[in-house]
């Protein structure tokens, strides 16, 4: 970078390694704008060691644009709309821009001036790196590779919980809310990806994608659900044994078993679809129920109250109470173009709002999903805080993590365009409301291959 005239550190803090400053970095001097002036600035977020300078980098705004026109060009869909259509273009810049270098190679991380260098079950395997597979980028695809490799020394023999989260560059751990069911998300994204990318597990993938069985075979309660203590909020509303986990496991176990079919492991996928067909039972039986006059499910025993990860039973293709749990969101948790987390809360976390819209749309309820995506893209791109998915509100101040607009670019993939996949290939299940005349991708990577797909009344 050029050498800045002034500088702003905004932060130190302590770590493993020694003191990091984290700097911003103008060239411009502060100096009053003029009525009707044009100014531009170039502004450097860096971080540092003490002892170390603030990096230089030849060129960095033509390598910026040059990088921002590539990640335009992947997976380029348009609907018509300008609003939807914009802040997909952001979405897909913001989580594709949000890779770092470490010495543990390239990975994604969440970013919001807090967390880098770092990836989480959640955010990385189950959220962002679906939607990687469907870009065909290279330095995404080397991201996902290192999302999942940096799990497989924590695959143990006693098949102890794996961590929440791999932090420091991939040197330590951070597990302080317990199994949240992290080996289901892992289970679930490690499986779609390989589906998306048209590829057949390796050696360590394949160990980690049946110990991932494995641990949930031995944590399956007495009532057929999957034990965790915890969930992706981890804690911070009621949870224990809870829908979340068992859902992901469904939707896990069923991409598994597809996978294996591809693979010509007809036995082994057998297996998988009766542990999954048994889950889905036991989900009816165990979290089924009357809940505020709906006939939905308790988010865990004891739960009265509607709850917004409702919605991931019928993402994962469990239908036999959509109508009521899709209502009972909207009825009692839609509010301001998102949706609170649970009832009688102002909390909301955009992650199970994005899921909500891809539920509606894969739940056949087109017309209403197309609002609610209107809506949702309305306030992010042009309200108060703009213009990307936010984490969560009010903790955190709705900062911008990346992994959410990932989350936001599969509405387009998973709800949308409603692709699915089979031992074959993938099907794609578009049904266009009635205001869209027509759908058309670009360079959407689907079985390794650069595919175009225009879907048209």
């Amino acid at each position: 970078m050029p050498k800045w005239k002034t500088h702003k550190r905004l932060e130190n803090k302590l770590v493993c390694e020694g003191y990091v400053y984290f700097q911003r970095t103008c060239k411009t001097p502060c100096r009053e704008i003029a009525v009707g002036e044009k100014v531009t600035l170039l502004f450097c977020y860096s971080a540092r060691f003490a002892n170390e300078e603030i990096p230089y980098e030849e060129n960095p705004l033509e390598k910026r644009r040059a990088r921002v026109e590539e990640l335009m060009s992947q997976c380029d869909i348009t609907t018509g709309n300008e609003i939807v259509d914009t802040m997909f273009a952001f979405a897909k810049l913001r989580a594709g821009e949000s890779l770092f270098r470490t010495e543990k190679g390239l990975i994604h991380s969440p970013g919001g001036m807090a967390y880098y260098a770092a990836i989480w079950c959640n955010d990385q395997c189950e959220y962002v790196a679906p939607w990687f597979a469907f870009t065909g980028d290279k330095l995404q695809a080397e991201a996902i590779k290192n999302i999942y490799g940096w799990y497989y020394p924590y695959f143990n023999d006693d098949y102890l919980p794996i961590p929440s989260s791999i932090i420091c560059g991939g040197y330590d751990y951070w597990n302080g809310a317990g199994d949240r069911g992290d080996a289901e998300m892992y289970l679930y994204g490690l499986s779609r990806v390989l589906l998306t990318q048209g590829k057949f597990p390796n050696e360590e993938q394949k160990k980690a994608l049946d110990w991932c069985v494995e641990y949930i075979k031995r944590n399956i309660t007495e009532d057929g659900v999957v034990f965790s203590n915890s969930d992706e909020l981890e804690n911070r509303i009621s949870s224990g044994i809870n829908l979340n986990t068992s859902s992901l496991a469904y939707g896990g176990l069923g991409y598994y078993a597809v996978l294996l079919k591809r693979m010509r492991k007809a036995g082994e996928a057998e297996k998988i679809e009766q542990m999954q067909t048994v889950l889905g039972e036991a989900i009816e039986n165990y979290f089924g129920g009357e809940v505020s006059g709906y006939h939905t499910y308790h988010y865990h025993k004891g739960c009265d109250v509607i709850r917004a990860w409702n919605c991931l039973p019928v993402y994962m293709g469990i239908t036999n109470r959509a109508k009521d749990t899709l209502n009972s969101i909207d009825e009692k948790l839609w509010t301001d173009g998102s949706c609170r987390s649970t009832e009688g809360e102002t909390i909301l976390w955009d992650r199970s709002a994005l899921y909500y819209i891809m539920a509606l749309f894969r739940a056949g309820e087109t017309e209403r999903a197309w609002e609610k995506l209107k809506e949702y893209s309305k306030t992010r791109l042009l309200g108060e805080h703009v213009p990307y998915a936010v984490e969560a509100y009010p903790e955190g101040g709705m900062r911008h993590l990346s992994a959410e607009s990932g989350l936001f670019c599969r509405i387009f993939s998973d709800g949308l365009l409603n692709i699915g996949f089979d031992e074959k290939g993938y099907i794609v299940n578009c049904v266009l409301s009635k205001e869209i005349n027509e759908i058309s991708v670009e360079n959407i990577c689907l079985n390794g291959k650069m595919e175009t797909i225009n879907v048209t009344r």
